[in-house]
């Protein structure tokens, strides 16, 4: 593979560099307590839980995209990571490009709190994920619904979640999608008692593989900023439930997105669901240089780009239709 970015069975594509609802949620307004003004902090209580959602946007935003994180990091480690002269923030492109934003911890990860069973199985996650959709809704009454984005297991979710469709999506973004409905589960049932094991080093660079496209200083601070506001591991459980996940019943655009040398992709089983999809509109790209972390790496204004240019392309047909 030569190019740096390859698309794969795609459409058209191109490049380009409160209100409160309690019926089964209500959402708390918190702004959050640090430098940057422009990053809000929100609570979304889902049957008496807070769950902590993060958030940039424009002045004036002409969509609304939300960001689900993966096993191991937080909203903010995942989606707002700024090194040192070198910003890896999706929240912050997004909301450049014109974008209301809003990014989850799901519970356990960054500010949000475990559960009473401290146990994350993924239709609990898919519901926690479902109430932040209609919380960004609800914030943008006259938007588009949501674009959903979601990152290794967060893309799993986000799929179960465009499976379920009970809540209205725009479109739907896979990014290092790792399902195989082939292989036996990773995370078996809950039993006995959750870990909760502290994250090590290791554990935060375990997603950074090719040295080409990563430098040293950056991976550390990546680590730096990693334990800090992750310093303990989810004990997530129940992948079977991931079985749920039917791509003939997912009907809006979605794109595949990945590096190719992503080692957790089974390009059989990717080919195979990406073939089922219900939509006209889908599109597979795959990042030349990148691992499972294109969004950190080099690669980032590549997958920027590619990002920005779907959303920007689902949200414009519909908005122009309302």
């Amino acid at each position: 593979m030569h190019s740096r970015v390859t698309t794969i069975f795609a459409g058209i594509f191109g490049y380009v560099s409160c209100a409160v609802m309690c019926s089964t949620f209500c959402a708390l307004p918190v702004f959050a307590a640090d430098s940057d003004s422009a990053l809000e902090r929100y609570a979304v209580v889902l049957s008496g839980h807070p769950i902590v959602v993060w958030s940039r946007r424009p002045l004036l935003p002409a969509g609304v995209v939300v960001l689900v994180h993966g096993r191991t990091w937080g909203a903010r480690t995942a989606f707002d990571f700024e090194p040192k002269g070198r910003s890896r923030s999706l929240l912050k492109v997004l909301a450049a490009a014109g974008y209301a934003t809003y990014a989850v911890d799901l519970p356990g990860y960054g500010e949000t709190a475990r559960d009473g069973t401290g146990w994350l199985q993924p239709t609990h996650a898919a519901e926690v994920v479902e109430a932040v959709l209609g919380f960004a809704s609800s914030r943008n009454p006259r938007l588009p619904a949501p674009v959903l984005l979601g990152w290794s297991r967060g893309s799993k979710i986000s799929a179960l979640v465009a499976t379920r469709a009970r809540q209205a999506l725009s479109g739907l973004i896979l990014y290092a999608f790792t399902f195989d409905p082939s292989s036996p589960p990773r995370y078996e049932s809950a039993t006995g008692d959750p870990k909760a094991l502290a994250n090590s080093e290791a554990d935060a660079k375990s997603d950074f593989i090719s040295p080409d496209v990563i430098d040293a200083d950056l991976v550390q601070e990546f680590v730096k900023s990693a334990l800090k506001l992750d310093p303990i591991k989810v004990d997530v459980c129940c992948d079977m439930e991931f079985l749920e996940i039917r791509p003939e019943a997912i009907r809006v655009p979605t794109l595949l997105i990945q590096g190719a040398r992503d080692p957790g992709i089974h390009p059989a089983a990717a080919t195979e669901f990406f073939s089922k999809l219900s939509t006209n509109d889908r599109r597979w790209v795959v990042i030349a240089e990148g691992d499972h972390a294109v969004a950190l790496e080099a690669t980032a204004p590549i997958f920027f780009g590619a990002v920005v240019d779907f959303v920007r392309s689902t949200i414009i047909p519909k908005a122009a239709a309302r």
